[in-house]
């Protein structure tokens, strides 16, 4: 009860917020005890070999032992009443032992540790006290703090007693205050003043180096949006809405904004005190949760948040933003405003979590190999496309010709079909037909002119013909070419039949092979005679 009217105190002295620290190391906090319950009647309670500090507060009528610490303080209240028994008194409690948690030193920049008792507070920085705040210690409690940076509070109340600078710093040197208080180099400054602006303070938390500090003490739960937005002076990224707003000096009164947006819109933008949990959006007569701050920059913050799960958290925020900010920019004069613009988070299917190290890891790894496979088939395919024609090309392809390869190289033969065609290539072994004589207007001269140009090569070298190939050896005349359209030659050129001309093949004996088909390529006589027909 003395809590209660000390907190109206202060509310009717400035409209600041007021910030209670949560945690302590007195018995009767379920927290402190290993079993997560206050210990029975039956239960042999033992207290760690050194504890800082533990007030033994509690309504049980009798213990049956107490294992008390080699080194440490145990606080009793002056009215407590404790007595010894080995008669069990309670039917419902177990003979075991209870152990009792030491708490180590809280931190003071640990938002956690905080809980606010004016507003439903988003941004992380400023749920630790600012700089015209009011810090409540509760009464009847001992505490465990770490103030390791020098830090200013507008009011303070310890145990249940208004204290400013002088008093304080007095209080956490002596006994009591250096088992409670970890530091003695940081400064707690308490100015005893509250926020002398009707349109607010900047907090104050969001310098680089405090919110650095908080941050770090901070850790940030998983979201379910794409595109997350961060507050100014936020640790962590939320899904929802941000209004940031330039206001009229004249005019602008943070007190009066609040109250409209929450009779206006039926936002949620009290704490649910009752709720010490991590997740500060459990009960409430509203959809929407709204904060509204001032910024360091000098700017009007609102932050709108839902409850929403899943792919949806943020989208019935981010509504009501559209639908505030569109108000806004229709009456601006009526709300003090001059100017307001919206950021906001998207939806997402994704199932609510976070992307650990490993996983990113992963996907990286992932990324390289499929980039060099991708790469390696790309090289090997430019190599076979720059080295092989297609398949489909056909053979008399424009194609780009050595130097010394004969013009007329593939030409059709004049007057005749376009089956007929020159098969002929640059050999090195016989002699190749220079480019004005490979293309005859007479067929026969074809073979003549080959026969006898190999004749004189054989005559000049004095060597006798090899074995090779050339007509069939039952053809003894072109007459006997009917049947025969032709054949291909590397060679020579093509064979074709004369109907006006025959060419007879003469051979030597010596040049005869028993069970030798065919007939020498190089050193035999080739004559032509006229057809008696």
């Amino acid at each position: 009860m003395k809590t209660l009217l000390i907190l109206l105190s202060f509310l009717g002295v400035c409209s600041c917020s007021s910030k209670q620290w949560k945690s302590n190391v007195n018995f009767n906090n379920p927290q402190n005890w290993d079993s997560g319950k206050l210990p029975c009647a039956n239960n042999r309670i033992v207290f760690p070999d050194t504890v800082q500090t533990a007030l033994l507060q509690t309504n049980i009528s009798s213990v049956r032992e107490i294992i008390l610490p080699n080194n440490g303080q145990l606080l009793m209240l002056n009215d407590m009443v404790l007595s010894f028994s080995d008669t069990p008194s309670d039917a419902d409690c177990n003979f075991e032992d209870v152990n009792f948690i030491s708490p180590d030193f809280k931190n003071w920049f640990d938002p956690d540790n905080w809980q606010d008792l004016d507003a439903l507070v988003t941004v992380e920085t400023e749920r630790v006290p600012c700089q015209y705040d009011s810090v409540l210690f509760p009464e009847d409690q001992v505490f465990a703090v770490n103030v390791d940076a020098s830090v200013t509070i507008g009011r303070m109340s310890f145990s249940g007693k208004d204290k400013d600078t002088s008093q304080f710093n007095d209080f956490r040197n002596g006994p009591d205050g250096k088992l409670q208080f970890s530091e003695r180099s940081a400064s707690i400054t308490i100015q005893g003043s509250a926020c002398p602006k009707d349109s607010g303070c900047a907090c104050g938390n969001d310098d680089p180096d405090t919110l650095k500090r908080i941050c770090d003490q901070y850790s940030c739960m998983p979201i379910s949006c794409a595109d997350a937005v961060t507050p100014i002076g936020g640790c962590c990224p939320l899904c929802g809405a941000i209004l940031v707003m330039n206001y009229d000096v004249a005019t602008f009164n943070m007190a009066d904004f609040n109250n409209r947006m929450h009779d206006d819109y039926h936002v949620h933008d009290t704490p649910n005190i009752a709720n010490n949990r991590r997740k500060r959006r459990e009960v409430d007569t509203g959809e929407v949760d709204i904060y509204t701050s001032m910024t360091s920059t000098g700017q009007i913050q609102m932050v709108l948040t839902d409850k929403e799960s899943g792919s949806s958290n943020g989208q019935k925020a981010i509504t009501l933003g559209l639908q505030i900010m569109t108000d806004i920019q229709n009456d601006p004069e009526s709300f003090g405003v001059v100017d307001v613009v919206m950021h906001s988070s998207k939806d997402n299917t994704g199932a609510q979590g976070s992307v650990t190290g490993g996983a990113v890891a992963g996907i990286i790894i992932a990324v390289i190999i499929v980039v060099i496979v991708t790469s390696t088939f790309g090289f090997i395919f430019l190599r076979r496309r720059s080295t092989f024609f297609t398949k489909d090309m056909p053979l008399n392809a424009d194609v780009d010709m050595s130097p010394g390869i004969p013009a007329g190289f593939m030409e059709e033969l004049p007057g005749h079909p376009p089956a007929i065609h020159m098969q002929s290539f640059d050999n090195p072994v016989y002699n190749t037909p220079s480019m004005q004589d490979n293309l005859y207007s007479d067929p026969t001269k074809i073979l003549t002119d080959i026969a006898s140009g190999d004749a004189d090569d054989l005559k000049k070298s004095g060597k006798k013909g090899k074995k090779g190939k050339g007509l069939p050896p039952s053809v003894e005349n072109l007459d006997q070419l009917d049947d025969i359209n032709g054949f291909d030659n590397p060679i020579y050129a093509t064979v074709v039949k004369i109907p006006s001309q025959s060419v007879e093949v003469k051979m030597s004996p010596e040049d005869q092979h028993d069970g030798v088909e065919g007939f020498s390529n190089v050193g035999f006589d080739m004559s032509t005679q006229e057809s008696d027909s």
